[in-house]
């Protein structure tokens, strides 16, 4: 077997420097929006901001800091409102592609509802003012204005064509359900109830409307006359009919979702697994699978089969911002540990730490146990992952099989960082309660005390060499110390900074580190002498990684925004080590850039949000060497790579799991090497340098 260094597959648009590889996502704050683009390509998901999934392969492929959004039919392009300014709104249309802006449209309010016709010819939104509780119907090639639908005395909250797209149907907290003919703009239908409404929806036939209120009705009325139907007595949350108007899906307040046949209106299935009311339905346009979302931390999307009712897959991690990451040193997998995005840590967060396969962002494994926050994250070279919590606990976890190994208890504070030595063996953990433990991987006994922090230990890095541990803390110092007994080697001070974060260069040269000042600091580890310092770049937490040459330093940074209305816009900054020469400066990222890691091998970045969402991106400046081809004879193998630069050194492995990686002959300047393959385990890599 060999392993040729991962050769990253692009699933989604590029933006303007950052470029995704993959995204994970997480929740969905709030009570999600869900449409379709008519040829079923594309789904999207709306409420505070975007995001569009591929249906084929169920891939995260765009996102936009936007409200509330709808596809064009063939999902060539998405329109969505934003504010732009103070309580000045714009309607903008987006090449789905690539995230490309085509077309924006001033003198909008900030809307509620939207929609698109089938045809795409016209754009519906609910206006709170211009009147109070009108729709404005608006051309939606170039934004033009054709008619306004007043009618409603009170905010409407959703909007919705017809199948056919000759009639609007509108939905308004003066409690009203109205319908319009769209080619006049004739009002057809007001139906009135006795309590506010929360949604409606009308079949594809135009035959039925369904509404539900906030006293508990879902009733069904005559789509021709507006007359009374049936009222199926449920407390109803989201509506949809199905393509074929056959079924009448409902989410309910007992967290279950009720297929009606719209025949009798009899329940021919209730579906189970939601842990909030399912705020959104919607059909495929096959009809073949419902999707739902709920509420906050339920946001994941829920997939059904309609033929069987149950559930098979989701979209999405229940989880919040993320914490930590860390990345395994053979490029194999990537672990997320989730924290809370208003340091509250309620008890509704899942804690558990997930391991994706970094290559292609499929995910491997949750492992639960916490009780809190994962705050710190470590993998070993031999595959072993580290876990710090709020919880004051280390957990130990195998990523090969998601394996639970050892629970690591002797602290009294949050455990802010975990770094492995070199071989694996021993593991160090920082906390709140300002010491700093080594512990025995094998069979998780307590070693030692490093003592000497003033104030809590926020977190930790071991020296690629093995020789060294570096520790930041909230006392303005750094310390480093000798891994083989725990010495105190250096303390380095930063006045005025609560330090939060440390990383060596892996050439072990530099150490760097950023505070709650907005930071960036770069020492000399071999006399602790200030190399360089990136002042007040961010407005708060600054996350730091260098490439895997040591050639680049990126941060990911929070900058107030000039024009934005909500302030601080994320950006991620990369510096050229050498001569410290900015040399990218991406702005597009909005939802907030968390920890921060290369690749192994350079080509790719990647980065936690804190709306719950994994970025992997690629590296806008190359990598290490990767393989690009083998060829295999009796006994011996053609490898050849690209990447790098000067001398080569190749490597091998027959385990994964143990051992180190061990050079195959000399280095070379020339990019293949033959090589005898005694073991049918065989596994290579390639490496580097001056």
């Amino acid at each position: 077997m060999l392993l040729l260094s991962p050769v990253a597959v692009s699933a989604a648009a590029e933006t303007d420097g950052v470029k995704p590889i993959w995204m994970a996502s997480g929740p969905f704050g709030g009570v999600s929006d869900l449409g379709f683009s008519s040829n079923g390509e594309y789904l999207v998901q709306s409420a505070n901001s975007v995001r569009v999934w591929r249906w084929a392969d169920k891939a995260l492929v765009n996102t936009f800091s936007q409200g509330r959004a709808v596809f064009s039919g063939d999902a060539s392009q998405l329109a969505t409102v934003m504010e732009v300014s103070n309580n000045v709104f714009a309607l903008n249309v987006w090449r789905r592609a690539d995230s490309f802006s085509l077309r924006t449209f001033t003198s909008e309010s900030n809307n509620t509802a939207m929609a698109l016709s089938p045809d795409d010819s016209l754009l519906a939104l609910s206006s709170p003012i211009f009147p109070y509780g009108s729709i404005r119907i608006r051309r939606f090639s170039d934004g033009t204005l054709v008619r306004t639908l007043v009618g409603h005395t009170s905010q409407v909250r959703s909007v919705a064509f017809s199948s056919d797209g000759t009639l609007l149907l509108s939905v308004g907290n003066d409690k009203t359900v109205r319908l319009w003919r769209v080619s006049d703009g004739l009002l057809l239908q007001t139906i009135l109830h006795a309590s506010s409404v929360f949604t409606a929806c009308i079949s594809s036939d135009n035959a039925y409307i369904a509404s539900a209120t906030t006293v508990p009705n879902l009733n069904i009325w005559d789509g021709r006359s507006g007359a009374l139907r049936t009222n199926l007595n449920l407390d109803t949350y989201g509506l949809t009919f199905s393509p074929d108007g056959a079924i009448l899906a409902a989410g309910s307040s007992d967290h279950t979702i009720k297929l009606y046949s719209t025949t009798n209106w009899a329940i021919r299935a209730t579906l189970t697994g939601h842990t909030t009311p399912p705020a959104t339905l919607r059909f495929n346009p096959s009809g073949s699978t419902l999707c739902s979302a709920g509420y906050s931390l339920d946001g994941a999307i829920r997939l059904w089969s309609v033929h069987d009712q149950q559930q098979i897959g989701t979209l999405g991690e229940s989880t919040e911002s993320i914490g930590s990451m860390a990345i395994a040193s053979d490029g194999s997998v990537l672990a997320s540990g989730c924290a809370s995005d208003d340091g509250d840590r309620p008890p509704r967060h899942d804690f558990l730490v997930r391991l994706w396969e970094q290559a292609t962002g499929k995910l491997l494994f949750r492992l639960p146990g916490h009780s809190d926050e994962v705050i710190a994250l470590s993998i070993s070279t031999n595959g072993i992952l580290a876990s710090g919590s709020w919880d004051t606990t280390v957990r130990l976890w195998n990523t090969h099989n998601g394996e639970a190994l050892q629970t690591l208890a002797r602290h009294t504070g949050a455990v802010w960082g975990v770094a492995f030595t070199r071989d694996g063996s021993n593991v160090f953990s920082g906390s709140a309660d300002r010491s700093i433990l080594r512990w025995r991987v094998a069979d998780g006994s307590y070693l030692q005390t490093l003592s000497g922090h003033g104030d809590e230990v926020r977190s930790l890095a071991a020296s690629p060499d093995g020789l060294l541990l570096a520790s930041a803390s909230f006392d303005q110092t750094i310390r480093l110390w000798r891994v083989s007994d725990g010495a105190a080697v250096r303390t380095i001070p930063v006045p005025g900074d609560y330090l939060q974060a440390v990383v060596f260069s892996p050439d072990g040269s530099l150490v760097a580190a950023s505070g709650n000042r907005g930071d960036a600091h770069i020492f000399r580890v071999s006399d602790g002498a200030l190399v360089n310092r990136f002042a007040e770049i961010s407005v708060g937490y600054v996350s730091l990684a260098f490439s895997p040459d040591s050639s680049v330093l990126a941060a990911g940074v929070a900058e107030i925004d000039p024009v934005l209305t909500y302030g601080a816009v994320s950006a991620l900054r990369m510096w050229r080590v050498s001569d410290w020469n900015e040399i990218g400066h991406y702005r597009r990222e909005v939802f907030g850039i968390g920890p921060l890691v290369f690749s192994p091998d350079g080509y790719g970045i990647a980065y936690g949000r804190f709306d719950g969402t994994i970025v992997m991106g690629r590296s806008s400046f190359g990598g290490l060497p990767r393989f690009i081809s083998s060829k295999s004879v009796p006994g011996t193998t053609q490898l050849q790579w690209q990447g790098g630069a000067g001398q080569y050194q190749l490597q091998s492995r027959t385990n994964l799991s143990q051992g180190l990686w061990q050079n195959v002959g000399a280095s070379t300047s020339v990019q293949s090497n033959r090589v005898s393959v005694t073991n049918q385990n065989s596994f290579f890599r390639v490496r580097s340098g001056p």
